[in-house]
């Protein structure tokens, strides 16, 4: 069975241009698994597959590191930063459109990284970040429910059922860690801390990206002062 089951249109148009951009095939079997992309041209040493996710980089731990034994892979992420929220009755009317408060930058990938900040030692992998607006369909309900992955604490009466892809910005690609580096606002000083970090850009992402750059070797702890620890680039 193919992996289109709920399936956003984001996710569908995202894959289906990178497909075409790589010219590969979409819903591939290898390995076990079902790859959104897969791209297999005479000259290539390892086939590329690409998987697009846009949240819960860490719970395609398992599958990426399975699909990078012999393949080369990259990670798309879009990131939503900016989110408009359609309202839909039970009629399937419109009764109201609004924007999102909610606004992704680049810095809440840090998030997504707590099982997979190893994998940017490989070669073999990048990771995509796609910037893009999206459309969030959200349909009214007779009665509270739950949603398919029974993910929420309380009923609710309604249900996200689409997100539609508005516009898409100029990916930025991350090719190995060191990449990561280029993140750190030039403002900070060469000794800082998450207090530093937080007056930034970055403001409440400080300490997951303190947290993966720390584990990926790009900052070390230079010493403690008082409850702040201060770093420096390793």
């Amino acid at each position: 069975m193919i992996n289109t089951y709920n399936e956003s249109l984001v996710h569908h148009e995202l894959k289906e241009l990178f497909a075409e951009k790589y010219g590969g095939k979409t819903e591939v079997e290898h390995n076990g698994y079902i790859c959104d992309v897969f791209c297999q041209n005479k000259n290539d040493e390892k086939p590329l597959i690409i998987e697009v996710q846009s949240a819960g980089l860490s719970s395609l731990s398992e599958k990426l590191r399975s699909l990078l034994k012999d393949s080369r892979l990259m990670l798309v992420y879009p990131l939503a930063t900016k989110t408009r929220i359609q309202t839909v009755s039970t009629e399937g009317k419109v009764v109201s459109s609004r924007t999102s408060p909610k606004k992704k930058n680049i810095y809440c990938i840090f998030g997504e990284f707590f099982k997979i900040y190893d994998l940017f030692e490989d070669e073999n992998f990048s990771l995509c970040v796609v910037p893009v607006t999206q459309t969030k369909i959200k349909q009214l309900t007779d009665e509270p429910v739950q949603t398919p992955q029974k993910n929420r604490r309380f009923k609710k009466n309604y249900l996200i059922t689409d997100r539609l892809l508005d516009t898409i910005s100029e990916p930025i690609v991350f090719k190995n860690k060191i990449e990561f580096l280029d993140l750190l606002p030039k403002e900070i000083p060469e000794m800082f801390s998450s207090k530093e970090l937080k007056k930034t850009e970055v403001k409440g992402e400080a300490n997951k990206m303190l947290w993966v750059l720390l584990r990926m070797g790009l900052i070390k702890i230079d010493h403690k002062e008082k409850n702040l620890i201060y770093y420096t680039k390793a």
